[in-house]
């Protein structure tokens, strides 16, 4: 029995108007096309011509996927002009509106235009969640070009909570493109903050990935917590470990002594993000002391 030989494939297209197409589709068929006949090279096997003079060269560097452990693809609010603003202000007062109980569905959709996909989630699970101060975060909307987004996995298409919780701390990210609607390729950035699903792109279809530098750990810190931690009587910070909340450089408890020189005036947005920020950096640094004093002692035995 003979073996079985692999099958050809033969490639032909056709440019011009959809008449010239039409007259060229009647006047021919599979013989009379010219076509010319491909070689699909493994992986890909591409159906289409291509030139791989460069693939070998290509094929030396290294995958960007394999220099960096964790990428996630960018945040889609699935409405923009209503989850992003430049005035943090602004944004918190449409977010407001969100869990305002003396507006209806209808009333709230119509007033804020919410008919998108989005739109319609945030009607839906508007009454599953509180509004939280934190989630106003600052994001990389284009190039250059830094506002204001609330980040609330339950309202948005495509949310960045993976991504997110390597910025609390100071980061920076590499974003890049895996699909080209058109050449040139000038798709590449660097980011400080989480991002759009478009940061570098003009279309959904070239999906913007980011390549975070730095990944912190996402162990907790003990099981107990101190909600002693109010900025006046109606709004406080919750999930501060005690381990945190009583660590202390030099003479001074950090947390503690933050909120204590502001009291009796209004924490400014740039304020609490960065208190957020203080306790991510204190979480850290408890983790990194623990395991340090891990090798210490292993270094004893």
């Amino acid at each position: 029995m003979s073996k079985k030989k692999l099958a050809k494939v033969y490639y032909a297209d056709l440019w011009g108007l959809r008449e010239g197409k039409y007259e060229y589709l009647f006047k021919n068929d599979i013989q009379t096309t010219r076509w010319q006949e491909l070689e699909p090279v493994a992986p890909y096997y591409f159906f289409v011509p291509k030139d791989f003079a460069l693939q070998a060269e290509y094929e030396k560097f290294w995958k960007v996927t394999d220099i960096f452990k964790e990428f996630q693809i960018g945040l889609m609010t699935g409405q923009d002009e209503f989850f992003i603003d430049s005035n943090p202000q602004a944004l918190k007062a449409r977010i407001l509106a969100i869990f305002n109980k003396n507006l209806n569905d209808e009333t709230l959709k119509n007033l804020y235009n919410l008919k998108s996909q989005a739109g319609r989630k945030t009607i839906k699970a508007r009454n599953l969640t509180i509004f939280k101060q934190e989630l106003i975060c600052l994001f990389c909307y284009r190039p250059f070009d830094i506002q204001y987004v609330y980040a609330e996995n339950k309202f948005l298409w495509r949310s960045v909570e993976a991504l997110k919780k390597h910025f609390i701390v100071n980061n920076i990210a590499l974003i890049t493109t895996r699909i080209l609607a058109k050449p040139p390729f000038n798709h590449v950035f660097i980011a400080q903050h989480p991002g759009d699903n478009t940061l570098i792109s003009g279309q959904t279809k070239e999906r913007n990935y980011f390549f975070p530098l730095y990944l912190y750990p996402n162990e907790p810190v003990g099981t107990d917590y101190n909600l002693s931690i109010y900025i006046n009587k109606d709004q406080y910070f919750e999930g501060i470990p005690i381990e945190v909340w009583e660590y202390r450089i030099g003479a001074y408890q950090v947390m503690e002594k933050y909120l204590k020189d502001r009291k009796g005036r209004k924490l400014s947005l740039d304020e609490i993000n960065h208190y957020m920020k203080v306790a991510k950096a204190i979480r850290l640094t408890i983790i990194l002391q623990e395991k340090i004093d891990e090798v210490y002692r292993e270094s004893k035995n």
